[in-house]
């Protein structure tokens, strides 16, 4: 059991767990029990967490040329593995982040190849009252467009095709 999972268990208790169906289940703070809760304040951005990236999957850790369903992955890319095992080793949380819904062939898939990860498309040390978008300090997408405050900028970058 990781450090993460080790907080998550000792605070399991104050989160109700919500079954949504397709796999999806959603844990919700429950009032004064939360853990993030203290003399009637949240106290989520004080407690102290490791760094959270979500790293996205085709494109992003795997080579992605059009989709072919879901029981087709792309190669590793190349410093993908190296990259992710650098953060593991300075104490990052690792979430994949992606639109598939097999966790189990994804998970098993990246485990063969080495590819170190602690979540898929979860996030267990989430803030209180958070919907589906995972929290992540970081989020790391080969469709991504950074937003620096100038709207004009990403229309460009959209309309230009990135």
């Amino acid at each position: 059991m990781n450090a993460v999972d080790e907080l998550f268990a000792a605070n399991a208790e104050n989160l109700s767990t919500f079954s949504l169906g397709g796999g999806m289940v959603v844990k919700i703070c429950v009032g004064s029990s939360c853990r993030y809760f203290k003399d009637g304040e949240c106290v989520w951005d004080k407690v102290e967490r490791p760094k959270i990236v979500a790293v996205d999957l085709d494109g992003t850790i795997l080579e992605f040329n059009e989709w072919k369903g879901h029981n087709h992955f792309g190669k590793p890319l190349k410093g993908a593995k190296e990259a992710l095992q650098k953060l593991k080793e300075m104490g990052f949380v690792i979430i994949i982040w992606t639109t598939r819904k097999n966790r189990e062939d994804i998970a098993k898939y990246l485990t063969e190849h080495d590819i170190p990860f602690d979540y898929i498309n979860e996030n267990p040390l989430q803030p209180p009252d958070c919907d589906i978008k995972i929290y992540a300090d970081y989020y790391v997408d080969d469709r991504a467009i950074e937003f620096r405050g100038d709207w004009k900028e990403v229309l460009r970058k959209i309309l230009d095709g990135g």
